[in-house]
């Protein structure tokens, strides 16, 4: 017999574990996404052709993809945090912590790259990790999209 229940202390490592693994994973990602556009747009229009600074075009398109896919993975993960845990005040507890270490996280790892000034970018970050759990967090039920998602890491099987 299989019974549901909220996971309990599972979330509290659970959810910042993934925020992080979101974050290094988003960042790779807009690198990827970003590198692969502007060397398709080199191909098409030429180098000559392309009148812009490269480097700070760059680290904004890099920094638009990233805060885009970041917002987008904690709005599903927080849906998914929605479901098992009723209680938003921890929900939003944790999005908040985990919000700030994916800031931190995200400024080690900018620091290493083409973006400047690192610690600026722990800002939008945190920003867009908060923007997508707090919107995962306070919808209706009924708007939730892993409603109908047979697996939520958040709730435990018995």
């Amino acid at each position: 017999m299989r019974t549901e229940g909220p996971g309990g202390l599972q979330a509290l490592w659970l959810y910042p574990g993934l925020t992080i693994a979101a974050t290094i994973f988003s960042f790779f990602a807009a690198r990827v996404c970003v590198w692969a556009v502007f060397s398709l747009l080199i191909a098409v229009l030429g180098r000559d052709n392309i009148l812009l600074n490269r480097h700070l075009a760059y680290c904004s398109a890099e920094l638009a993809v990233f805060s885009a896919q970041l917002a987008a993975a904690q709005y599903l993960t927080a849906s998914s945090l929605a479901l098992a845990e009723k209680d938003r005040v921890i929900s939003f507890s944790l999005v908040f912590f985990s919000a700030a270490a994916a800031g931190m996280s995200f400024s080690r790892l900018a620091q290493g790259s083409s973006l400047e000034t690192a610690p600026l970018y722990a800002l939008p970050a945190a920003a867009a990790c908060l923007i997508g759990g707090v919107a995962g967090i306070f919808q209706e039920e009924g708007e939730n999209p892993m409603r109908e998602v047979k697996f939520n890491p958040f709730i435990r099987r018995r």
